[in-house]
């Protein structure tokens, strides 16, 4: 490799082959180390459970098309961020980087290119006013389960036994980001219930300025606590429940005539007191 000049310093000696040589043999010891410390089985099933979510999410966007998606589709881009946050911290605990491989870059660029040319037909059937069979609107999440899914599944094959895993301590910031967590979700809900487009735009802006915010702060500072690599099941269970609450008020209201505001408002405090209970399972350690 040439050594790019530096000015106003001397091109450092190269190497002898034997030197190098003993650079290029201890690769494969630097890999095994980095390998020790990465859990190769949950990041498979962390992959499988994100193919799921993803091919979710465009399914249930590409039957919000012919109705009013503002509230809507800002509601689902909310709610996606945060999953997306959080399962980051989830991976980036078992081990995972946040650079791809070349051939992982590929394929997510592949799928991703189709799904937002999923979105873009819908959008422009929507303004032609063509109506979207049933069926065609699953074929875009069905072929992402199939693409990611199908890769989740054979690196859960290939992977080894799972590593033992240690939560980091369940810190007092941690309590109360989870039931703030909460709170969202409940007035999520209540604010797609009312489809008032100017609620759902600021709770849409506070959401995202938030992530943006924290994702910030916590690679600024260590005091901030990552959610997805502390929480354990009773707070991913909440997140579940109150994602399903969320999108069940969203199609609801858009498809039927049953969820009125009352019974999303009490949907919504529901999923904010189980987040609320939620944030006190599991011992407490420090600030």
């Amino acid at each position: 490799m040439e050594q790019r000049p530096i000015p106003g310093q001397e091109p450092l000696a190269h190497p002898t082959a034997d030197v190098a040589q003993a650079y290029l043999d201890e690769i494969g010891s630097v890999v095994q180390r980095r390998e020790e410390f990465i859990d190769r089985r949950r990041m498979a099933r962390l992959a499988g459970v994100e193919a799921i979510v993803l091919a979710a999410y465009l399914t249930i966007m590409m039957f919000s098309f012919g109705h009013s998606v503002s509230t809507p589709f800002l509601m689902l881009i909310s709610l996606f961020g945060v999953w997306l946050q959080l399962s980051a911290e989830l991976k980036e605990s078992y081990g995972g980087q946040p650079r791809l491989s070349g051939t992982s870059q590929r394929i997510y660029l592949v799928f991703g290119l189709l799904a937002v040319a999923a979105v873009m037909v819908g959008v422009w059937l929507q303004i032609a006013g063509v109506e979207v069979p049933v069926w065609a609107r699953f074929i875009p999440g069905v072929a992402l389960l199939a693409g990611f899914g199908g890769r989740a599944v054979r690196d859960l094959r290939r992977a080894p036994e799972v590593l033992p895993n240690e939560h980091d301590p369940f810190t007092r910031g941690a309590r109360y980001a989870t039931a703030c967590l909460g709170l969202v979700f409940g007035l999520g809900a209540w604010v797609v219930a009312t489809s008032d487009t100017m609620f759902s735009v600021v709770l849409f802006f506070v959401v995202m300025v938030g992530i943006f915010g924290w994702g910030i702060a916590a690679y600024a500072t260590s005091r901030l606590p990552a959610l997805g690599a502390i929480w354990q099941w009773p707070q991913w269970t909440a997140f579940a429940l109150g994602s399903a609450v969320l999108i069940a008020v969203m199609l609801f209201a858009m498809h039927t005539d049953l969820m009125t505001v009352p019974l999303a408002i009490s949907l919504g405090v529901g999923v904010a007191l189980l987040f609320a209970v939620v944030a006190f399972v599991g011992g407490c350690n420090g600030q």
